[in-house]
């Protein structure tokens, strides 16, 4: 089985400035992919200003022949042994939209492919929308538990930065920090996680398709914590972070986090140019699983 490259929405965008090659990003001639968030990403924000990195990006999609991966949701269903309750969310579509359209504009209204005999366009404002509600929900979630869990963050923090109180990003310290850190380590926290992704892929399930446990499902599902178990442990890393190393969480993150959903294997590698998720990776015991350009 050949090795697959799950390429965050940067590397796209580094090879459609031409800053980064196809060599260069595959040099065993690893199969390169994308998750439908990356196109996601690239039409939430389109501009005017922003229109000719995006354009080349959604180009570079292309142009390197780049596999589409299932949407994070049904792929995560399919895990766990699932029929999923539709078919993938596919955005090819619209990446083809996207690399061949001359203006925000013509993107919106139609872009025109006389060849294939098609018009495609990307309603650009319901996709800004969806990442608002999506990324912003993901946001809050965190920021709710960072409230919960570290003594005086409540009070420090405000939406406006100009607002937020002195000092640093407050974190967990001395006994409460040793508590957390050994609480991640503990077999109830690994259980909580995978019960929280079996949570996400029941949603996405076909109704009537759950049945009761058989030996075939409870292989299935044996095999689906192996699958997630490298995701489970970047979330952990996440967290780990927010609360101990005084970070807080950014929007981006979330779809770079859901991109080690597919980090099923060792034949399944993300790539990335933020050392954090390296450094996470490694802290999880999942180094080999990330390669970080440069």
């Amino acid at each position: 089985m050949p090795v697959e490259l799950i390429c965050d929405t940067n590397v796209f965008y580094n090879l459609g400035a031409a800053k980064l090659t196809l060599a260069q990003l595959a040099p065993a001639g690893e199969v390169v992919c994308y998750s439908p968030i990356t196109p996601l990403e690239l039409a939430g924000k389109w501009s005017n200003r922003t229109h000719p990195e995006r354009r080349a990006a959604a180009g570079a999609i292309v142009t390197s022949g780049a596999k589409e991966l299932p949407d994070p949701e049904t792929f995560l269903t399919t895990i766990f042994g699932y029929v999923p309750a539709g078919p993938p969310f596919s955005f090819a579509e619209g990446v083809r939209a996207m690399s061949q359209t001359t203006s925000l504009a013509e993107l919106m209204a139609g872009v025109k492919d006389v060849p294939a005999g098609v018009v495609r366009r990307v309603t650009v404002p319901a996709v800004y929308q969806w990442r608002n509600s999506t990324e912003g929900k993901w946001v809050q979630d965190l920021l709710a538990i960072q409230a919960k869990e570290i003594p005086g963050f409540a009070a420090w923090y405000d939406p406006d930065p100009a607002k937020r109180g002195v000092g640093c990003v407050p974190r967990l310290t001395g006994q409460n920090k040793a508590n957390f850190l050994s609480q991640t380590t503990s077999q109830q926290w690994a259980t909580q996680v995978i019960v929280g992704c079996q949570d996400r892929a029941l949603l996405g399930a076909k109704l009537g398709t759950v049945g009761q446990p058989t030996k075939a499902t409870v292989t299935k599902f044996s095999a689906a914590i192996q699958a997630v178990s490298c995701y489970c442990a970047l979330y952990t890393q996440y967290l780990i972070r927010l609360l101990t190393d005084g970070a807080l969480p950014d929007e981006n993150d979330s779809g770079d986090l859901e991109l080690f959903l597919y980090s099923t294997d060792d034949d399944h590698i993300i790539v990335t140019y933020e050392r954090k998720w390296k450094t996470m990776a490694e802290n999880a015991g999942f180094g080999g699983r990330v390669r970080l350009l440069v």
